[in-house]
Formats: C-alpha cells, sequence, structure tokens
C-alpha cells in the first residue's frame, strides 16, 4: 500500500553541467499548449514515474514484526538532479543531467 509520495520540481537557480542521458518524451493532449512542466508531469506521472525509477535511487528499507504482524516501510528517493527540457510542438522531452 502506498502511503506517501511527493515529487519536487523546482526551476533551477543555477547552471547544471554534465551530459544527458536517457531521455523520455511525455505527450501533450491535442489542445494542450502549456509550457507548464508541473502539469505535463502530473497528466503523465505513471509514465514519468518508471523513467525516474531508470535513475540512480537511494533506497531505504524497514522492517519489524511484532505479534505475528508484519510491517514493511521503502523508502526510494531521488538525490537532487538537474533535468533538460525541450518543449516541442505535441510533446516534451526530458533528459537528467548526470
Amino acid at each position: 500500500m502506498l502511503l506517501n509520495e511527493s515529487l519536487i520540481v523546482t526551476s533551477s537557480m543555477k547552471v547544471c553541467n554534465g551530459t544527458t542521458k536517457d531521455t523520455t518524451t511525455l505527450h501533450l493532449e491535442n489542445r494542450e499548449k502549456s509550457k507548464n512542466l508541473k502539469t505535463i508531469i502530473s497528466r503523465n506521472r505513471i509514465k514519468f514515474d518508471e523513467f525516474l525509477l531508470t535513475l540512480p535511487l537511494n533506497i531505504r528499507s524497514y522492517e519489524k514484526n511484532i505479534n505475528a504482524q508484519n510491517h514493511s516501510l521503502l523508502i526510494l528517493t531521488l538525490s537532487p538532479t538537474c533535468f533538460e527540457v525541450d518543449f516541442n510542438e505535441g510533446f516534451v522531452t526530458i533528459a537528467p543531467i548526470l
């Protein structure tokens, strides 16, 4: 059961140096002209989440067993990462800068 999920998308306040790796393409709806990245990601959340899982993640796992009931917690954390975002006609290309 998923208890808490959060994704924070912010504009870069500095220049990010590095090379781009694998990319993902998020398609816009037919009439959508928005350049609001948060809106585009939320409409394509499953595909974007699957893309994030291909990047290096920090994993923490906690388990305990009390009175024959198992409780587990798995925390996946993506370190702050810069992405190159290219808005095109009908789609957005996103690539991490590593």
